[in-house]
């Protein structure tokens, strides 16, 4: 025996896929077999879970920025057009570029130490899934950028605005955003990421919030008046002080418990 390249397990009992040394009578490297425990020396045995061990535990450096810069965009996109829909709504964008299991483990660790945010695991069948959810609207904004990826005068931080015309004035917050990823059972050490993204729309004239529908099984933070009312909040210190809304009807100086004009 040389090495073993692989364990599997057969009617509940372990077989060793034995790499083998020396050649056969035609002067052939002899071909690899499945070999029960009781063929394998002590040695071959540890040095071969030893390995796999250190191979589960290698880490993956990752540079963020272009991953953030191809998430970010993702969203922009979805957002753009949101403006003359009647409510908000739930985008579910999948990245195909973090399939990866690897690869998306590590974004998600480099967004974990950025916002320090603890993801969440849970498994179920045998499928794991970790999530992330940015709730606070500065981080959420952050994260977003808007300002890089829409055209001028359209678009800062986590929110969606237009400028100049009166008929067309709603602004779109983006809050709560969730990235989720989830093993793939069909192709091991791959995943499937996607990211949730939704979205609240705050009327041009009045001020007043829509969030999107959410079932009654939705445990989207939309569904609290203590987080529609930070959402609100986040809009009124970050829209333009030339925005409609603000610049004729003093928005802004509303009181902190009074989200709209009446």
């Amino acid at each position: 025996m040389r090495r073993i390249k692989e364990m599997r397990v057969v009617n509940g009992k372990r077989e060793w896929l034995v790499a083998w040394s020396g050649t056969d009578g035609t002067g052939k490297q002899w071909a690899d077999s499945w070999e029960p425990t009781r063929s394998l020396t002590p040695d071959l045995k540890h040095s071969f879970l030893y390995d796999r061990a250190q191979r589960a535990l290698r880490v993956v450096e990752v540079d963020a920025r272009p991953l953030d810069t191809l998430v970010q965009r993702a969203i922009a996109q979805s957002v753009m057009g949101e403006l003359g829909a009647s409510f908000g709504s739930v985008h579910y964008i999948p990245v195909p570029a973090l399939s990866l299991g690897d690869l998306a483990r590590a974004y998600m660790g480099s967004l974990s130490e950025r916002f320090g945010i603890l993801p969440s695991e849970a498994t179920v069948r045998q499928v794991t899934t970790v999530e992330l959810t940015l709730t606070e609207p500065n981080q959420v904004g952050q994260y977003c950028e808007f300002e890089r990826f829409m055209p001028t005068n359209t678009g800062t931080g986590a929110l969606r605005y237009a400028l100049g015309r009166k008929s067309n004035t709603d602004a779109i917050v983006v809050m709560p955003l969730t990235f989720v990823y989830s093993d793939n059972k069909h192709t091991p050490g791959c995943v499937s990421f996607n990211v949730e993204v939704s979205t609240c729309k705050i009327n041009g004239a009045t001020g007043a919030l829509t969030p999107p529908h959410l079932g009654s099984s939705s445990r989207n933070k939309l569904k609290t008046d203590a987080y529609k009312n930070l959402v609100i909040t986040y809009a009124r210190e970050t829209l333009p002080r030339t925005h409609t809304l603000i610049e004729n009807d003093g928005w802004h100086n509303l009181p902190p418990n009074v989200h709209a004009v009446r």
